[in-house]
C-alpha cells in the first residue's frame, strides 16, 4: 500500500476520538492522518538527499487531510515531555554531562488499531 492510500485510508477511518491522551504528549493530538503525514515526512526529511521529493510529497499528502503546506498545524511539533538532568558528572571520563529524556508512551493496542 502507498502513502497516499494509506493516508486517505487513515483519513477516513480513524477520527481525533481514536488519539488517547498519552502520558508524556504536553498537547492533544488531533487529526490521526495528519499526525501520520507530518511523522512519515518528519522522518523521510532526515536524508539531506531526498529534501524536495518530502517536500513535494508533504504537500501532496497536506492536501489530502485538508491542510494547507505552510499553516501551523502542518508544522510538526514533538509532542515529548523532556526531563533534563543538568551537570551530572561521570566518575571514569572526569566530565559534568546533561541527560535530555523523552517520555513518550504509546501501548500496544494503540499500533494495532488499524488492522
Amino acid at each position: 500500500m502507498n502513502l497516499f492510500r494509506l493516508t486517505q485510508k487513515i483519513f477516513k477511518k480513524m477520527t481525533d476520538e481514536d488519539f488517547p491522551q498519552l502520558f508524556g504528549c504536553h498537547y492533544k493530538l488531533r487529526c490521526p492522518a495528519l499526525e501520520f503525514v507530518k511523522y512519515i515526512c518528519k522522518v523521510l526529511s532526515l536524508d539531506k538527499n531526498i529534501t524536495n521529493q518530502v517536500a513535494k510529497l508533504k504537500k501532496d499528502l497536506l492536501q489530502i487531510v485538508n491542510v494547507r503546506e505552510f499553516s501551523n498545524e502542518a508544522e510538526f511539533i514533538d509532542p515529548s515531555l523532556s526531563f533534563i538532568i543538568p551537570q551530572v558528572k561521570c566518575s571514569s571520563h572526569f566530565l559534568i554531562i546533561q541527560f535530555n529524556y523523552q517520555f513518550f508512551f504509546i501501548t500496544k493496542d494503540d499500533l494495532f488499531k488499524m488492522q
